[in-house]
């Protein structure tokens, strides 16, 4: 079995852990012996369509794959890199789906081009849209099969944006030989919304590394950073922006403030709403530390200074931050959006609250609930421990092979 990946969701030196998801199916793929090439595609500006591109947009990030070598996470990838010129740029002005659409196209004559099509035996594609076109290109062409993933904005928030984006979303889920969702949520909404049948669906979530995300001791963890051992600690991690509904962090974070005294806050991340919530919890006097961005493999250090993770998202696929802490033995209160209700699960292992009036006040609540009356770490980790990358993987290996043998037959 020789399975090929298609990505356009790729490490990059500026930020390596980006496709976290992505590179650790890769990384237990190898470990399984697994025949394999990934292949990331890389969106290029030329000096003219940087310029007119700038007329419109403050900035853009401009990927630097030249320490390819240097990260061990941008090695796993071969990255497929597409010059844009100037009628690329007044396409994507005009008409987006046109505009992805020609770049996928273009990535696909490229890659057919660059290796040799005939050896692969599956297309693994991640997300739906755009990426996922390329190998639904593949597959009218060579007849090779090929598997995609929805992640979350694929579905719950491009296709709305745009009817060429959705059609062309549904076109790649129904022509897919198996169509995984990372959550039963965003398979709903694929069939509801979007109108995808779901006869080739599967959920299959993201998974979580437990050899990594343990739990350690927390007073020696913020000694080690620090902190202080006689408060409390209450924590977002994740990009600062509005989708994940970040701008409510400093009134969730003053609110709790006046009901538990003892407490201190931390926010891991960085986005566009960063100077506004650091601005807001400057104003209402609150103590909290702002880390920016950090490397992945440091999350679980910080995770363990925690006594409740918040995840307040407008929309939200999976959610694996909360899998993270829950292996962590850290509890979340996360919103209603998308999968996070299927990631925590029960009382036993955090708080949803559902996204409606008067959610910033229920939402505070529910912190200083498990504050006051704290979860046992024990049980939060053995809800983690089935989402393992193992098994993650186990159950892809799974779909790949009854894809085959489905294939082999017809």
């Amino acid at each position: 079995m020789r399975i090929l990946y298609l990505t356009n969701i790729f490490p990059y030196s500026e930020n390596p852990m980006a496709g976290i998801f992505i590179t650790r199916r890769i990384e237990k793929i190898i470990e399984r012996k697994v025949d394999f090439e990934a292949y990331a595609t890389v969106v290029k500006h030329s000096t003219l369509s940087k310029y007119v591109y700038l007329l419109k947009n403050k900035s853009f990030y401009a990927p630097d794959l030249g320490v390819k070598n240097q990260n061990k996470s941008m090695s796993y990838y071969n990255y497929i890199i597409y010059h844009l010129n100037i009628y690329d740029y007044f396409t994507r002005l005009i008409d987006k789906d046109r505009y992805y659409k020609r770049l996928q196209t273009k990535f696909f004559r490229i890659i057919e081009n660059t290796i040799d099509i005939s050896k692969f035996d599956l297309i693994h594609a991640h997300p739906t849209y755009p990426t996922g076109y390329i190998a639904f290109l593949f597959k009218e062409k060579y007849g090779i099969p090929y598997v995609v993933t929805a992640h979350g904005s694929d579905i719950h928030t491009y296709p709305k944006a745009n009817l060429e984006i959705r059609k062309s979303t549904l076109e790649i889920l129904n022509h897919a030989d198996k169509a995984i969702f990372v959550s039963k949520k965003l398979l709903d909404i694929a069939a509801s919304v979007l109108g995808y049948k779901g006869n080739n669906s599967v959920v299959i979530p993201n998974g979580v590394d437990v050899r990594k995300f343990i739990p350690m001791d927390k007073f020696k963890i913020r000694g080690k950073l620090q902190l202080s051992t006689d408060y409390k600690y209450v924590g977002f991690i994740g990009n600062l922006i509005p989708i994940k509904n970040a701008q409510l962090l400093p009134e969730i974070f003053n609110l709790v403030k006046k009901s538990y005294n003892s407490v201190k806050f931390i926010v891991i991340g960085d986005g566009e709403l960063y100077n506004y919530i650091q601005k807001k919890c400057q104003e209402h006097n609150l103590e909290v530390i702002f880390t920016g961005r950090i490397p992945h493999d440091d999350i679980p250090t910080w995770l363990n200074t925690l006594d409740v993770l918040v995840l307040p998202s407008a929309e939200e696929g999976w959610g694996n931050v909360i899998l993270e802490a829950l292996a962590c033995g850290v509890p979340t209160v996360g919103s209603n959006a998308g999968g996070i209700p299927e990631v925590i699960g029960s009382e036993e292992f955090g708080r949803v609250v559902e996204l409606k009036e008067n959610f910033v006040n229920i939402f505070a609540n529910k912190v200083v609930e498990l504050l006051n009356r704290p979860l046992l770490p024990e049980k939060l980790r053995e809800r983690a421990l089935q989402y393992s990358w193992e098994n993650i993987i186990d159950r892809e290996l799974e779909v790949y092979k009854s894809v085959l043998n489905k294939t082999s037959r017809e």
